[in-house]
């Protein structure tokens, strides 16, 4: 038995300049953090309860939709909490994880990476190449989910980042200890080339990753040593509960990412008799297009040693009230909790 530990929102925090006319919200410069739909947006002059309800692409300069109405004519200092993050982090986010393993109080701050040069490699149709476990096909072209195209060098690294990015991918990491889920590849690692150098992290954050070897292949010509994953770092759970898709799959549309739905973090393992320590003093905004919404765990513990959500009474997070509450606020009219 294990205590782990979930802050809703903790991997969605953000620091920003914008202006506010009527319903428009226009950032033109990002400190820190991704602005995500559903983040409560604060600062000098903004209305109290404004939160974002559509976001701009990758989560950082451009327009975004808030509610309510108002104006913020002066480029003012904001911040933003609690919303959901971006499917694919951009170049400027590498590294930086979107969850944790629930392993510390605090939020992870960084992603397990690995790296592969391929500039003496050449791939072609029928070889494979795996992430995690997830293997990935070549063909000579036109590739769609589960394979990439054939290429040598900087095409081959660039084919590959796409491949692993995909949206569509259907094939699963292995689980890297007892407990851990297998999810999709492209929601577990995020790609990207760098001329002939292929680059992956981990979504979320974790030690566990470290040492492991993150990739192997079949056929794939010229290929060096396969790497290992390093410079993961381990956090709290981010999520009480996540209405949007947080990830390339929508993998949890439909109210179904975090401690009190069915789909668990990627990282990280909850076993029968574990306490998830959840930090009070939350606001949960779950945005609703129509369809309703219902809570309900993961099939986790057993009726002898279940999984229990402790709400902190501000002895683990000490600045939070003593008061273990949590507001979840739903849009929906049909509800279940």
């Amino acid at each position: 038995m294990a205590d782990l530990y979930c802050d809703h929102g903790a991997y969605g925090a953000a620091a920003f300049t914008a202006t506010i006319s009527t319903t428009t919200m226009t950032v033109s410069a990002v400190a820190s953090g991704v602005i995500g739909v559903g983040s409560e947006v604060t600062g000098p002059g903004v209305a109290p309860g404004t939160r974002v309800t559509a976001a701009a692409a990758g989560g950082r300069t451009g327009a975004y939709t808030i509610t309510p109405s108002q104006t913020v004519a002066v480029a003012t200092a904001m911040t933003s909490q609690y919303g959901q993050p971006i499917a694919a982090p951009a170049a400027a986010l590498w590294g930086v994880p979107q969850d944790g393993d629930g392993t510390s109080a605090s939020p992870s701050t960084a992603s397990a990476t690995c790296s592969i040069d391929l500039t003496g490699a050449t791939a072609t149709a029928g070889n494979t190449f795996s992430v995690m476990g997830a293997s990935l096909a070549c063909v000579a072209s036109g590739a769609t989910n589960n394979q990439f195209n054939a290429g040598a060098g900087a095409t081959l690294a660039s084919n590959l980042a796409a491949a692993i990015n995909r949206a569509g991918n259907t094939v699963t990491v292995a689980a890297i200890a007892a407990g851990w889920r297998q999810g999709r590849v492209q929601d577990v690692v995020f790609a990207r080339a760098t001329g002939a150098v292929l680059e992956i992290m981990t979504r979320a954050g974790s030690a566990a990753y470290n040492g492991l070897t993150a990739l192997a292949w079949t056929g794939i010509t010229g290929m060096p040593a396969a790497p290992t994953w390093a410079g993961g770092n381990g956090g709290c759970f981010g999520w009480l509960t996540n209405r949007l898709a947080m990830w390339p799959s929508a993998a949890s549309t439909r109210g179904t990412y975090g401690a009190m739905t069915n789909t668990w973090s990627w990282a990280g393992n909850v076993a029968a008799g574990d306490r998830i320590i959840c930090r009070s003093k939350k606001v949960i905004n779950l945005i609703d297009t129509g369809g309703g919404h219902n809570l309900g765990g993961p099939a986790t513990g057993t009726a002898l040693a279940p999984v229990v959500l402790h709400f902190d009474d501000a002895t683990q997070w000490p600045a939070d009230a003593p008061e273990p509450q949590v507001i979840i606020d739903q849009s929906a009219t049909n509800v279940g909790l």
